[in-house]
């Protein structure tokens, strides 16, 4: 195995940690949200400092979910109009998005 391929699998390794930290700054923001939408609906005592919290976890989930979503190409792709354009057009956009 060449240095540049152990490099990638350790890469992909450290990759797959960061998406389990991210997936769980996920989850606790959405116990933070619901704990302080009930707290604040039903007993008018919304959690202190949630807003900063959801917003901090939000940075975290999106930098740790970008790491592995580059490392494996799974960027999300919106097609909705770019289909309705001949396969020309559509190789261009392509083209221009993956250089940018």
């Amino acid at each position: 195995m060449s240095a540049l391929a152990k490099f990638d699998n350790v890469n992909r390794k450290i990759g797959l940690a960061l998406e389990g930290i991210g997936l769980a700054a996920m989850i606790i923001m959405v116990f933070i949200t619901t704990l302080d939408v009930v707290g604040a609906k039903l007993f008018l005592r919304p959690v202190f400092g949630a807003l900063d919290a959801v917003m901090v976890l939000q940075l975290v989930a999106i930098a740790f979910a970008a790491t592995i979503t580059l490392l494996t190409g799974r960027h999300i792709e919106v097609e909705f109009l770019a289909v309705l354009f001949p396969e020309i057009v559509q190789a261009v956009i392509d083209l221009l998005v993956r250089l940018v």
